[in-house]
C-alpha cells in the first residue's frame, strides 16, 4: 500500500474487524491510523483479541511500515490495535503516535530510525508495549506528553538521538523489565515542562512521573536516570550503571524513591542530588563509582540500609546547608573520607558503620554542624572523626577505634559536642 497525502490505511468507526497481515505500507501522512467510535462515548472498537486491555478488532500482524511524514503508526482517540511482529521505520515524524484517548497493544515489534521520536503519547493515551525494540530514533525513544499514560515491558530502547524514555509532568508510565541504553542524553528522565511538544522541539530537558522496575539503565551519554522540576519516580531493583555523568541525578525539587537499586561504575556520582531534590533511597548499593557515591548539594533526602563502597571519591560529600538523613547504612573502602560534611553542610548519620575508607571516616570542614548518633567508626586511614576548620555539630554514643590516627581529632577552632566516645 502506497500512501498519498492521507494515510496509506485508515481504520475507523466502532464496528471495524480488520486484520492486516504481512504487508508493506509506504508513506502517507500516516502509514496506518487506527481510531475508534466518533459519537464521544466510551464504546470505541471492542474487543475478540485477548490482552492486557481490552479487547480489540484491528490487528497488524507482520507488517512493515514506513516513510510516513507523521507518523507511520497513528492511534486516535478510542483506537486499540492489536500490533505484533511489525516494523515501523523511518518516518519523518514518530514512529509511532499514540494520540488523546488511544490505546492499543504493541507486541515483539520493531520503531525505528525516525526523524522524531520512537514513540508519542498524548494527553489521555494508554498504550502497552512488550517485548518491543525502539532504537535510533533521531528524537527521545519514548516521549510521554502531560497526561500520558503507559506500560512498557520487557522493551529495549537504546541508542536515541535525545533521551531513551522522556515523562512530562501529569504522566504515568510504568516501565517494568527493560533495558535502556546508548541514548544521547539521559536514560529516563522525569520533569514538569510547560508544554511537551515544545520541549521535544527544542531539546530542552524533559521531565515526568512513573515507576521502574527490574531494569537496566547503563551506558548512556548523560545520567541514567534524571528527576528534574518537581517530578517524581519510583525506581525499584533496577541496575544503573556505566552512564556518562551521574547514576542519578535529582535537582529542581525533583523526588523520587528508590528501592533495591545498584548505582555502579557511573562516571560521576552514584547519585546527585541539589536545589532542594528530595530522594528517599533504601537498600541501595553504590559502588565504584568515579565521584562519591552520593552528593548532596544545599538539599535533603533519606537514605537507610544502604551501601555505599569503593568509589573514587568520598562515599557520602554533603555540603553548603545540604542536611540529609542517613540511618543503618554501611560505608566503607570509598577512596577519600566514608562521609565528608563541609561547606555549612548538616545532617543525621545515625546507626551508620564507617569502615577501612582511604582518610578519614567522617570528615566536618569549614562550619559544618552534622549529628552523628550511635555509630561504629574504625579501620580508617587517618582519623575516626575530624573536625577542622571551625566545623561543629554533635557526636553521641559512636564506638570510634582502630583508626590509623585518632578516634576523634579536633582542630583549626573547631568546636563539636562530643558526649560519648567508646574504645577511642
Amino acid at each position: 500500500v502506497e500512501g498519498d497525502g492521507a494515510a496509506g490505511v485508515c481504520l475507523s468507526g466502532e464496528d471495524t474487524a480488520v486484520t492486516l497481515a504481512s504487508c508493506t505500507v509506504e508513506g502517507g501522512s500516516a502509514g496506518v491510523t487506527v481510531e475508534g467510535g466518533r459519537d464521544g462515548g466510551d464504546r470505541g472498537v471492542k474487543g475478540v483479541v485477548k490482552g492486557p486491555g481490552p479487547g480489540v478488532t484491528v490487528e497488524i500482524l507482520s507488517c512493515n511500515i514506513g516513510g510516513a511524514a507523521r507518523a507511520g503508526v497513528l492511534v486516535g482517540a478510542l483506537g486499540q490495535p492489536k500490533v505484533a511482529h511489525t516494523v515501523v521505520h523511518g518516518s519523518r515524524g514518530a514512529g509511532v503516535l499514540i494520540g488523546e484517548l488511544g490505546r492499543g497493544f504493541f507486541e515483539d515489534c520493531r520503531v525505528r530510525g525516525s526523524e522524531g521520536p520512537g514513540i508519542v503519547v498524548q494527553a489521555g493515551g494508554e498504550p502497552w508495549f512488550k517485548d518491543t525494540l525502539v532504537e535510533s530514533n533521531r528524537g527521545a525513544g519514548i516521549y510521554v506528553e502531560e497526561r500520558g499514560r503507559g506500560t512498557l515491558e520487557a522493551c529495549t530502547i537504546r541508542e536515541n538521538g535525545a533521551g531513551g524514555v522522556m515523562l512530562a509532568s501529569g504522566t504515568d508510565l510504568v516501565v517494568h523489565s527493560s533495558e535502556i541504553y546508548g541514548n544521547q542524553q539521559a536514560g529516563v528522565t522525569a520533569m514538569e515542562v510547560a508544554t511537551a511538544q515544545a520541549a521535544f522541539l527544542t531539546g530542552a530537558e524533559p521531565a515526568a512521573k512513573g515507576s521502574l522496575s527490574q531494569c537496566e539503565v547503563s551506558g548512556n551519554a548523560r545520567s541514567g536516570i534524571e528527576v528534574l522540576r518537581e517530578g517524581n519516580l519510583e525506581v525499584t531493583r533496577c541496575h544503573i550503571s556505566g552512564n556518562n555523568e551521574q547514576g542519578v541525578d535529582i535537582r529542581d525539587k525533583g523526588r523520587g524513591t528508590f528501592m533495591e537499586c545498584e548505582l555502579h561504575e557511573n562516571a560521576a556520582c552514584g547519585v546527585l542530588v541539589e536545589s532542594s531534590g528530595r530522594p528517599c533511597l533504601t537498600d541501595c548499593i553504590l559502588q565504584g563509582n568515579n565521584e562519591c557515591g552520593v552528593l548532596l548539594h544545599a538539599t535533603s533526602g533519606i537514605i537507610t540500609d544502604c551501601e555505599i563502597a569503593c568509589n573514587e571519591m568520598h562515599g557520602v560529600a554533603v555540603e553548603n546547608n545540604g542536611h540529609p538523613s542517613i540511618g543503618s547504612t554501611k560505608v566503607h573502602e570509598n577512596k577519600c573520607a566514608g562521609a565528608f560534611v563541609y561547606s555549612s553542610g548538616r545532617g543525621v548519620f545515625e546507626g551508620c558503620t564507617f569502615s577501612h575508607n582511604g582518610r578519614n571516616g567522617i570528615a566536618v570542614e569549614s562550619a559544618a554542624t552534622p549529628t552523628i548518633k550511635s555509630a561504629r567508626i574504625y579501620d580508617n586511614q587517618l582519623s575516626g572523626v575530624l573536625f577542622f576548620k571551625e566545623a561543629g555539630g554533635d557526636l553521641e554514643k559512636s564506638q570510634i577505634h582502630s583508626n590509623g590516627t585518632h578516634g576523634v581529632e579536633i582542630k583549626g577552632g573547631s568546636n563539636p559536642t562530643v558526649r560519648y566516645e567508646a574504645n577511642m
